[in-house]
């Protein structure tokens, strides 16, 4: 004999079975969340982690400016500095000249390194002085700044022979002039000389010279790199 199971039977069977398995359902699924929220906090943690790193390597390759607090008067390895009042300037000069010594020539105001005149400054007009006409001369020749601008087309001692001649702006904003020339002196030619020409109209000696026919090198290449580096340096102080 068969035996019927009641219908209401089974409904109470499955109403008891139902709470369970959505209290599984949902218990599992804050236990998941819970676990993958972990994870992922544990993920991004180690990603900035990873970053912080990655940055902070990137920053010890690269080569930092260093900031120097106190005033130095070395600029750059193998330099000095000099700053005249009396020619309104400065400019970056080699260390083994050691102390740069301000003079007079004739009137003139010079610039020695060691015993070796190579700045030589004044203003025009030239008077002439008690001697033979000298290079430290050629300052007094210099008018204003159109000597300067128009100095390859006009020299202003035409009896030296100008081999080479341009008309330069450094990054300082100050104009000169580079020449390579074959220096004339009273008794004849005194040599071949890189020379430079500038003028600055709030100086007290306005008209300079700069040259390198007295100064003591290896040689003229040599000499023309060192005043290169000089003049490209002059900052007009006044």
């Amino acid at each position: 004999m068969e035996l019927e199971q009641s219908p209401e039977v089974g409904q109470n069977k499955w109403s008891k079975i139902w709470p369970i398995l959505l209290t599984v359902i949902i218990t599992a699924l804050i236990i998941g969340g819970g676990v993958y929220l972990f994870q992922k906090n544990e993920i991004d943690t180690l990603r900035e982690e990873v970053t912080a790193l990655k940055a902070s390597e990137t920053t010890e390759d690269k080569e930092l400016p260093t900031v120097i607090d106190e005033p130095s008067e070395v600029v750059a390895s193998g330099s000095l500095i000099y700053q005249g009042e009396e020619l309104g300037l400065s400019f970056e000069y080699p260390a083994k000249w050691e102390e740069i010594t301000e003079d007079t020539d004739h009137g003139h105001f010079i610039l020695k390194a060691g015993d070796d005149t190579f700045l030589s400054a004044d203003n025009y007009p030239y008077e002439g002085p008690d001697r033979g006409f000298g290079w430290t001369d050629l300052a007094v020749l210099i008018e204003g700044s159109e000597s300067i601008d128009n100095f390859c087309e006009n020299p202003i001692f035409p009896q030296n022979n100008i081999r080479d001649c341009e008309v330069l702006t450094n990054t300082n904003g100050v104009t000169y002039v580079k020449t390579l020339e074959e220096m004339q002196a009273e008794g004849g030619l005194l040599g071949i000389a890189h020379n430079y020409y500038l003028f600055n109209p709030n100086a007290d000696f306005s008209g300079i010279v700069i040259s390198s026919i007295w100064l003591d090198e290896n040689n003229l290449f040599n000499l023309e790199n060192t005043l290169d580096r000089l003049v490209k340096s002059i900052k007009f102080t006044q």
